[in-house]
Parts: C-alpha cells; sequence; structure tokens
C-alpha cells in the first residue's frame, strides 16, 4: 500500500497496516448494542431515549441485552434526523413482538418522527402484524410521507425477526428474515 494513500490516512489507519482499518466507523451513524441502555456505541454520542420500554433477554439468551416493546406508547427514540436518509443507507434490527393487542407497536423512531420503524395492530385489521418504515423527509407533513413501506407478510408474535430497510440511490426496499418484503 502506498503511504500517501490520502483517503486511508484520512480515515485515521495506516495505509500499510491492514489491520488498522476501522470498519466499524466507516459511515456509520450510530449502533445500538441495547447493554442495558441505549447508548450510542459508535463514538458519534447519537444516545438515544428510552420512552416507557423495559430491557429483556436477547436472541442469544444474554439477559437485559435486547429492547422490549410491547405497547404502543413504549419505544425508542434516536437523535437522528431527516439528513441521513437522503443517501445511501440500511438499518438493522432484530425484534420480538409479543403480542399485536395495540395499535402502533413501535420501534424505533427518529429525531421529530422524521422516521419510523413498528408494527400494525388491530385497526388495520387483515394488514394486523406487518411491519412499516416510513420517512417523513422536510418539510414534514404527517400526511405525505417521503417514503413509506409496508411488509407484504405479517411477522408472527413470539418469534425473533431479523428487520432491515436499506436505500440506495432512489430505491428503498426493507427485508425480512432475508427476503425481499
Amino acid at each position: 500500500f502506498p503511504s500517501h494513500d490520502t483517503e486511508v490516512i484520512a480515515d485515521g489507519t495506516n495505509p500499510n497496516d491492514a489491520n488498522s482499518f476501522n470498519n466499524l466507523n466507516k459511515g456509520l451513524v450510530a449502533y445500538y448494542p441495547l447493554n442495558e441502555s441505549i447508548d450510542d456505541a459508535s463514538g458519534n454520542g447519537r444516545h438515544g431515549v428510552n420512552v416507557r420500554a423495559g430491557f429483556a433477554a436477547d436472541r442469544l439468551g444474554r439477559d437485559l441485552q435486547s429492547f422490549r416493546v410491547d405497547d404502543a406508547a413504549k419505544y425508542a427514540r434516536v437523535p437522528i434526523g431527516h439528513e441521513y436518509f437522503n443517501d445511501t443507507f440500511t438499518i438493522t434490527v432484530w425484534v420480538k413482538f409479543d403480542h399485536f393487542q395495540n395499535d402502533y407497536p413501535t420501534i424505533l423512531e427518529g429525531e421529530n418522527h422524521f422516521f419510523g420503524f413498528g408494527g400494525f395492530g388491530p385497526i388495520y385489521e387483515e394488514q394486523m402484524g406487518r411491519i412499516a418504515y416510513y420517512d417523513y423527509g422536510t418539510p414534514f407533513n404527517i400526511y405525505a410521507p417521503r417514503v413509506q413501506l409496508i411488509s407484504l407478510k405479517s411477522v408472527s408474535p413470539s418469534q425473533r425477526n431479523h428487520l432491515v430497510v436499506s436505500k440506495t440511490g432512489d430505491t428503498v426496499s426493507m427485508w425480512i428474515n432475508g427476503e425481499l418484503s
């Protein structure tokens, strides 16, 4: 590797040492490992706010390592605004709903409600259990999201699901458990 590689040096790594590359922080806005808090472990200081939710065992059985969202008024709010959703991005979460008895089981919500990730409860009838992602952009208009995705299939309560929303160019996609939805 040439020692004058300005991009590598600007990234804070040594171009002559393949082990010095810090790939976790390259482009990472926030990382929430959910170890009894909603603190951002990326080093960017985007600590989340726990809105009346609790913690439970994660998918590997580790106690207090996952976020428990079991009601509409219980969720995580993270300080990530619309500006991070203008270009390429990926959001990935593991989630297990205890039930879909409330109307709006929210998983994650962004700064000033600019984006959200959640499920559909009883008021949605035939869509109950489906996953929704929305991004309102600016100017904010609750009735006109810039992007709205609704999964084609419902997820089962009491089952852990891997949810991914990704944008590349003008294409925004959702995957549930590895399947495009």
